[in-house]
């Protein structure tokens, strides 16, 4: 199979969070494209109750072994994480290429539990997903983001031959 899904349970420990999508890819073969929730890496709930409690250093090492991970299976992962930056969080899709590629997709529409301590992107954006048969391209969306038909119409008029939808729900 191309993609594997790997629906865990998403918590705000960041260590118990990596270590189910470690499970996950412990189980992937090379080549596949393994799928993991929103916010799979740094946690989440509808209240963002855990935000100010995250431990950036924590998810930054989760992040880095999971894209050290990724090459080393030679596997592509797309999970979902709540990323600082610039002083600001976001909801993010980040991508993790088995050659080393990195790119990242910021939610545009936010929940509304979400605006106000989390900051929107700006931009929706297709992205190449370099496999052995070829050139995949990918749209992500975010959880609400599923309400929005406009913005899938954009991402397949755009160029995508595969949208995922990542949620925490």
């Amino acid at each position: 199979t191309l993609f594997r899904s790997g629906q865990i349970p998403v918590s705000w420990d960041v260590e118990q969070n990596l270590s189910a999508a470690a499970a996950v890819l412990a189980d992937s073969r090379a080549g596949e494209i393994v799928l993991l929730p929103e916010a799979a890496l740094s946690g989440y709930d509808d209240e963002l109750t855990g935000l100010d409690d995250i431990d950036l250093e924590a998810l930054q090492r989760a992040t880095q072994w999971l894209a050290d991970e990724t090459r080393s299976r030679a596997v592509h992962v797309i999970c979902g994480s709540l990323v600082y930056e610039q002083g600001a969080w976001r909801n993010a899709v980040l991508y993790f290429g088995a050659d080393g590629a990195r790119w990242t997709y910021w939610k545009v529409n936010l929940a509304s539990h979400e605006r106000g301590r989390l900051t929107p992107g700006h931009e929706l954006r297709t992205f190449p997903v370099r496999l052995d048969t070829g050139v995949l391209t990918v749209g992500a969306q975010l959880c609400r983001e599923l309400l929005y038909p406009e913005q899938w119409q954009y991402l397949a008029a755009a160029g995508a031959q595969a949208l995922l939808y990542l949620t925490y729900a």
